[in-house]
Formats: structure tokens, sequence, C-alpha cells
């Protein structure tokens, strides 16, 4: 899965878009640092489940979509908050 979404973040960022990636703490695949991503870490206790992350991507795309300059500090504060 990580290898066919990364062909695709890859062009986004060379547009000018940013793409947040959610990976877990020990994934062998989605690496913590890239140049064409900013990461976000999840330490699950237990897992989380299907409504929680249902829950969480809604809101995440609903602060990216308003498009503001603010939008990548409130993503990452509504994390703070989650997390």
């Amino acid at each position: 899965h990580w290898v066919n979404m990364n062909i695709l973040v890859q062009p986004l960022y060379a547009r000018g878009h940013s793409a947040p990636v959610i990976r877990v703490a020990d994934s062998w695949y989605i690496k913590e640092f890239s140049p064409h991503y900013t990461s976000i870490t999840l330490k699950p206790e237990g897992g989380f489940s299907e409504e929680f992350f249902q829950v969480f991507a809604s809101k995440l795309l609903g602060i990216l979509r308003e498009g503001s300059i603010w939008a990548p500090l409130k993503v990452e504060t509504e994390m703070c908050n989650v997390f």
C-alpha cells in the first residue's frame, strides 16, 4: 500500500502540496523523516478502532480544506489533543 501512496505523494509535493502521512512507530516502510511529506507517528496502546480513524480523518480533512496559512499548526494542535 505505501509503495503506491509514496509514488503519489512525491508528485504532489513537487506541485507545492503538503501531505501529512500517518504512520505507526514501528513502521518498516514509512520513514519518519522525508523531504516529500510530514509524518505523524502514532504510538497506540492497544490499537485504535475504525470509528476513531474515521472521526480523526474527517477532522484532519476539514482543517486542511480550510486552506488557511495556520492549517498545519491547527493540525498539530489537534494531534496533541487526541494523542
